[in-house]
Formats: C-alpha cells, structure tokens, sequence
C-alpha cells in the first residue's frame, strides 16, 4: 500500500507549515526584543543574565544586539521561503547559542522560564530546512526556477 503522506505535495505542505510556524515564532519573538522591549533594555536585562561567565562582554553585547535582528529577518525569510538554507542554518546557530547560555545557567535540566529543550527542538527544525530547503511553495522555488537545488516535493534533482 502506497504512503499518502510520502506524496510531494504533501512534503511540500509540510516544509510550508514548518516554515511559516517556526519563522512566525522567530519573527515575532526578535519584533517584541527590537519594537517592544527595546534593543537596550534587551540586552542589559535579559541577555546580559544569561551571558555565560566565561564570555567576555566585549563579545557578548555586540551579540545581544545582533540576535534580535537574526531572530527577525531569518524569522521573515523562513516565512517567505527565501535564502531558506541560509536563513536555516543561521537561526539554527542563535538557537544552539541560546540553548548553550540556558544550559550555562540553570543545567541541563533548564529553568522555569527557559527550559533548554525549546531552544533544542526549534534548532532541529531550522537545521531540517538548512539541510532539505524550502519546497515548491516558497520564493526559493520561483527564484531558482521550480526549485533548483532546494529540497522538498520536487520528483527531480
């Protein structure tokens, strides 16, 4: 019996959805830092606490700054389905930072208000479109002519 759910268009609707729920997430979570919060008041309260020891400041603010805005523009490409690998691959590298300074401070266990694992899953997810790529239903896929070289439904390589 054949899989139904191993059909292209229904890979392609996955890689949809699993761009447009985990860039959504990013995106709005780097709006309230920058729009909200405030980029400084961002990075003097929360960043500043998780900030692990052995990381000297002159590196860590800079970065503070920085992580909003990747949250915000990996978040917008993810859901447009652009620069889709690119903006995978580093959203996937600011998850794994944070997972790394939530970790640093409240163990492996995590925390009340962070646990680790949220960071975790959402790396895996931005490391699986790193890897496999938009899908047909992106601007990737009208970019590169049907796709090209991203992953997804597509029957060709």
């Amino acid at each position: 019996m054949k899989n139904p759910f191993n059909h292209p268009a229904m890979i392609d609707i996955s890689l949809l959805l699993a761009r447009l729920t985990l860039g959504l997430f990013m995106l709005l979570g780097g709006w309230m830092k920058i729009f909200k919060m405030g980029l400084a008041k961002f990075v003097d309260g929360p960043f500043m606490s998780f900030k692990p020891e052995w990381l000297p400041d002159s590196f860590a603010r800079p970065y503070g700054y920085a992580v909003p805005w990747l949250e915000f523009l990996t978040g917008l490409l993810l859901m447009l389905g652009l620069f889709t690998r690119w903006a995978g691959g580093i959203m996937t590298l600011v998850l794994l930072s944070i997972f790394i300074a939530v970790v640093g401070k409240h163990g492996i266990q995590g925390g009340e208000e962070a646990p680790f694992h949220v960071s975790l899953i959402y790396a895996s997810m931005a490391f699986v479109l790193a890897i496999v790529g938009s899908g047909r239903l992106s601007l990737d896929a009208l970019y590169q002519g049907g796709g090209g070289g991203e992953g997804g439904g597509r029957g060709k390589k």
